[in-house]
C-alpha cells in the first residue's frame, strides 16, 4: 500500500469514526472527559493530542490510560482475548522535492495504529494509574484566562457573546445573566479560542469573522472552536450542565465531514494549537525575540 493511501486510509477511519458517533447522538467535542482524565499513554505519560484525545475520550471507560500492545507485553501485561484495539493516528512527515522550483517541501500523511484500554489489559495494576482532578473548577478557568499570553479584554458592550477580531476583544453578557458559572466560562472558553486566530496570535487561514455559518471558512473556525472548548473545559475540570443540541446542528456536521475527510482531523489540529498557545506553550514568531528577551532577563536577574 502506498503512502497516499495509507493517508488516505487513516483520514477515513477518524472521520468514519467520528460520524458514528454523531449518527448515534453523541458529539464527541460538546463532552469534557473531566472525570476519565485527558486520554494518555500509561507508559509514557505522554497526552494523546488532537482527533485522537476526542476518539479515545469518547470510548467512555472510566480511566483513558491506554498502550500499544508491545506495550502491554513488555509492561508484563496481556490483552484480553477477543479485545479490540482502538484506531489512532499520527503524522509522517516526507520530503517532496517542488517540480516548479526544486524547493523540498514537507509533506503531511497520517498512519494509523491501535491501542488497547487499561480496562481491556489484565497485569497491569501495578502500575500508577492517578488521575488528576481539579478542586476549583471556576478558579482554574478564571487562571486560563488570565495566563493566555496577551489574552483579550473582556467587555459587556451588549447582551451577546462574541470576540470582535478588529478590536480584539471578547464581549460576554454580566456574569448573573448566565445560569451558572460552568456556562459563562464554556462560552468564555469557546470565544478565547476564536481569539488565537487573529493576525497577531496563530494567523488561522480561514476568514473566519466575515462569513455566515455554512459558508466553507465559517464552519471550519467554528468547528475548531468547538473541539477547543472542549480541551480548555477538560483542563479546568467544568462541565456544562446544558448540552443539548438539535438533530440540525448534528445532521449538519455529518454532511460537512462526509464532503471533506480531512475536516475534523484538521480541525482537531487547530484546536490543540490553539489550546497550546492558551497554555503558553507557543510563541508566535514575530513575539519570539521578546519572549527570549524576558527568559533571559529572568534567568539573569
Amino acid at each position: 500500500m502506498n503512502e497516499t493511501l495509507k493517508s488516505r486510509n487513516a483520514y477515513d477511519i477518524a472521520t468514519g469514526a467520528v460520524i458514528n458517533l454523531l449518527e448515534q447522538g453523541i458529539v464527541p467535542w460538546r463532552k469534557p472527559w473531566t472525570l476519565a482524565g485527558w486520554p494518555k499513554n500509561l507508559i509514557t505519560g505522554n497526552r494523546y493530542r488532537g482527533i485522537n484525545s476526542i476518539l479515545l475520550a469518547s470510548l467512555n471507560y472510566p480511566k483513558n490510560f491506554f498502550l500499544t500492545y508491545d506495550q502491554v507485553r513488555v509492561a508484563g501485561g496481556m490483552v484480553r482475548k477477543g479485545e479490540e484495539g482502538h484506531n489512532v493516528v499520527f503524522v509522517k512527515w516526507l520530503d517532496r522535492e517542488d517540480i516548479g522550483t526544486a524547493e523540498i517541501q514537507k509533506i503531511p500523511l497520517l498512519r494509523s495504529y491501535k491501542v488497547f484500554n487499561v480496562e481491556q489489559c489484565e497485569g497491569l495494576s501495578d502500575l500508577p494509574m492517578n488521575i488528576f482532578k481539579v478542586t476549583d473548577p471556576i478558579a482554574a478557568a478564571e487562571e486560563l484566562y488570565m495566563k493566555m499570553p496577551g489574552h483579550p479584554e473582556i467587555k459587556h458592550v451588549d447582551h451577546k457573546v462574541y470576540y470582535h477580531p478588529c478590536y480584539d476583544f471578547i464581549n460576554m453578557p454580566k456574569r448573573d445573566s448566565f445560569k451558572d458559572n460552568e456556562s459563562y466560562y464554556g462560552n468564555l472558553h469557546h470565544q478565547m479560542i476564536h481569539s488565537t486566530g487573529s493576525r497577531n496570535r496563530l494567523n488561522r487561514d480561514e476568514n473566519m469573522f466575515m462569513s455566515e455559518f455554512g459558508q466553507d471558512s465559517f464552519s471550519k473556525e467554528e468547528l475548531t472552536a468547538e473541539i477547543g472548548t472542549c480541551f480548555l473545559n477538560t483542563i479546568a475540570g467544568i462541565n456544562e450542565k446544558d448540552s443539548s443540541y438539535s438533530v440540525a446542528y448534528v445532521q449538519g456536521w455529518i454532511e460537512r465531514l462526509k464532503n471533506d475527510k480531512k475536516l475534523i482531523v484538521a480541525s482537531a489540529a487547530k484546536a490543540q494549537r490553539a489550546t497550546e498557545y492558551i497554555l503558553g506553550l507557543i510563541v508566535p514568531p514575530e513575539q519570539k525575540h521578546e519572549a527570549m528577551l524576558k527568559h533571559l532577563e529572568s534567568i539573569t536577574a
